[in-house]
């Protein structure tokens, strides 16, 4: 009797603690239920078997179902409750560019009666924004701690003036404390959730890298005037397809929100359509951001085969370079011919024969010999002046002349007279002799 006391008691206290809370009672994606944990009995076979973290539970450590402004800053739960540093065990498959859905499950039966009964009790708060985060795994979502994991918006949902909460829903809410508010127009994402049978959807953005990600769900319950309640849940999702877009920069959980978020709005007072949502700014994924910057790689290296072709095509003024080159091959060929007219200045010089031994044949013989040799080939190289440089024609045609032509072409005047010279000089000592015998 006293053990049956023991846990009545036991029993009684669990469900107080729990009084006007929620959890995440399953999360769909690709036609797949994955059935969400057992937050009071951590013995539970579907714990094994869900990619949702728990964010609270029935003893004291995770006791909070939400987190109050003051505790936005705690760096120990912000990112998904008391559970940052205990991953769910399983994650679920979500094709990028398609949809995941949770369905929040209220611990009360205030809304038991609701037409849009999801087949559980529906979640009990109607009031305040949903905003959705998405962080990287970096690998595996099973072993990763989320304390400081880097989170960008990519959905948000606060207040739509152009709607209203359903009449149902009204009445069953004012049934409660929490009387919703607006009185007239003014759609909550909360009371939004709870008319899509308690139910609350993601679309995937199509752009995004495949991986893992955790998506942190948030609710921001504002029933209570000056404050909020948020309340997280925090799924593993398998991301497959997608782009190349991947998460860039974040922001850690603990520092979404200042602690005064939400402490300058009443929602019983003040104009529903005044209120901003805290925290970063929506994340812009660029569906095309990776495919872009190839594009834009392969534009910038475009010109490089445009480059090579023209070096291929480099090759073509090669004529002109050998038309201006050619003329230094002609003249080099007129080099060769002037080598061959030019006679050497050093070698007009020979040796005399003695006065008193030269006779009349053999100043014959030297004259002739003399003669021969300055039609020899100068082995010296000389250089060619400009006038004597010829076309590829006129050099051809001064080949085809005699040799004794291109002697005088080519001989400087000043050579010859020094053959002249020369010879003169050669027949003087003969002259003088035979003028001597005479006189003598």
């Amino acid at each position: 009797m006293g053990k049956r006391i023991s846990c009545a008691a036991i029993l009684c206290s669990l469900l107080i603690s729990v009084q006007a809370h929620g959890q995440v009672n399953n999360v769909k994606a690709g036609g797949v239920t994955n059935e969400g944990p057992n937050v009071y009995y951590a013995q539970d076979a579907l714990n094994a078997k869900t990619a949702t973290r728990v964010g609270y539970g029935s003893d004291e450590s995770k006791g909070r179902a939400f987190i109050v402004p003051s505790q936005f800053g705690d760096r120990s739960s912000m990112a998904c409750g008391p559970s940052n540093n205990s991953p769910a065990p399983q994650t679920i498959k979500v094709q990028a560019g398609s949809s995941v859905t949770l369905a929040w499950e209220g611990a009360t039966p205030e809304l038991q009666s609701y037409s849009k009964n999801p087949g559980f009790n529906p979640y009990v708060h109607a009031t305040g924004p949903i905003v959705d985060y998405l962080a990287s795994c970096d690998g595996d979502c099973t072993t990763y701690d989320a304390t400081d994991a880097n989170f960008v918006k990519v959905a948000e949902f606060g207040i739509d003036m152009s709607q209203t909460i359903e009449p149902e829903l009204r009445n069953l809410m004012a049934a409660k404390p929490e009387v919703y508010h607006p009185s007239v127009a003014g759609l909550w994402a909360a009371a939004k959730m709870i008319q899509d049978h308690s139910s609350w959807t993601l679309n995937v953005p199509s752009s995004l890298k495949a991986g893992q990600y955790i998506w942190r769900s948030e609710m921001l319950n504002m029933h209570t005037a000056n404050s909020a309640q948020s309340y997280i849940a925090c799924i593993q999702l398998d991301v497959t397809g997608g782009g190349g877009a991947s998460i860039q920069g974040g922001t850690k959980a603990y520092e979404l929100y200042p602690t005064s978020a939400f402490s300058d709005f009443n929602i019983y007072t003040n104009d529903a359509s005044t209120f901003k949502i805290p925290g970063p700014a929506l994340y812009e994924f660029n569906g095309s951001a990776a495919p872009a910057k190839e594009e834009e790689e392969q534009t910038e290296e475009a010109p490089a085969p445009a480059k090579e072709q023209k070096k291929e095509a480099e090759p073509a003024p090669a004529p002109e370079a050998e038309k201006e080159e050619a003329p230094a091959a002609k003249v080099e060929t007129d080099v060769k011919a002037a080598k061959v007219v030019q006679p050497a200045e050093k070698k007009v010089k020979t040796e005399e024969a003695p006065l008193e031994y030269c006779t009349e044949e053999e100043e014959d013989a030297l004259d002739q010999a003399e003669a021969a040799k300055a039609e020899e080939p100068a082995t010296s190289t000389i250089s060619v002046p400009a006038r004597h440089r010829k076309t590829a024609s006129a050099s051809k045609k001064t080949a085809e002349e005699p040799k004794q032509t291109r002697k005088y072409e080519i001989v400087d005047h000043q050579d010859v007279s020094s053959a002249q010279a020369g010879a003169v000089l050669r027949t003087l000592p003969v002259v003088l002799a035979t003028f001597v015998y005479w006189v003598l």
